[in-house]
């Protein structure tokens, strides 16, 4: 055998992977600790690189001559990453799952990332920008080798399998639960990351889904906030009113 099965495939793919996760932007990174972790608990002989080419910043100029004998005693200086000229940097990454198995290999361009501006190629990266790209180049070749987190950059919330009909509330219960993260209470100032209190939490139930559970405590605590916000509302009336 020269690589996993398709069960082994499936068991990694069917792993939550959800609160290990960072968004950068449009783009969701899962945590490298979390799919090496993963990773080692069903492969513990995994290994992982990024591949070194030519520093071409420092060679630029030199002799050919004094090139080639660097060269032949391996000696050049060499980089993580690949320059590619008014295009930006790239990783390359390359992994076995088990002694004798066949390698996969990825590439991964650096990327900069702005507050409100979409990622683009970073033309002038630091080595904490050059360690995060490998960190996240390996991340992603774990789960395009094993599955864990696939789903993730799929743009998906859940693996299927863990989509459990027993535990998801029913379309009347839903509506009931929007219509009171809907209130004016609710969505009258923005908290964090420019959403409401009602946009952050119908954010959370589209990625878990609409847990039952979950909704139970979410909608005591929204109940008792609106509560709150009525009776503020009355004693600045009441206050005003004398």
């Amino acid at each position: 055998m020269n690589g996993i099965t398709k069960e082994q495939f499936i068991e990694g793919l069917s792993i939550n992977c959800n609160g290990n996760t960072e968004q950068k932007g449009d783009l969701t990174y899962l945590s490298w600790v979390f799919a090496e972790a993963e990773c080692r608990k069903l492969y513990p002989n995994a290994r992982f690189e990024a591949t070194k080419f030519v520093d071409h910043g420092v060679v630029a100029g030199w002799d050919a001559a004094a090139i080639h004998a660097l060269a032949e005693n391996e000696a050049l200086p060499m980089v993580p990453y690949l320059f590619v000229p008014e295009k930006g940097y790239l990783i390359h990454v390359i992994g076995w799952l088990e002694p004798g198995f066949e390698s996969a290999e990825l590439w991964f361009p650096i990327l900069l990332h702005g507050k409100k501006e979409q990622p683009k190629p970073h033309m002038n990266p630091t080595v904490f920008d050059v360690n995060t790209a490998i960190m996240r180049a390996k991340t992603k070749l774990i789960s395009m080798m094993t599955g864990i987190g696939l789903y993730i950059y799929a743009g998906e919330d859940l693996p299927d399998n863990l989509v459990d009909s027993s535990t998801i509330a029913d379309e009347a219960t839903v509506a009931e639960f929007l219509k009171l993260i809907d209130h004016p209470d609710m969505n009258d100032e923005k908290v964090k990351d420019g959403k409401t209190r009602g946009e952050l939490i119908r954010a959370k139930y589209d990625q878990i889904g609409w847990d039952k559970a979950e909704m139970k405590k979410d909608t005591e605590k929204v109940t008792r906030f609106i509560k709150a916000r009525l009776s503020n509302a009355d004693s600045r009336v009441a206050v005003g009113a004398s």
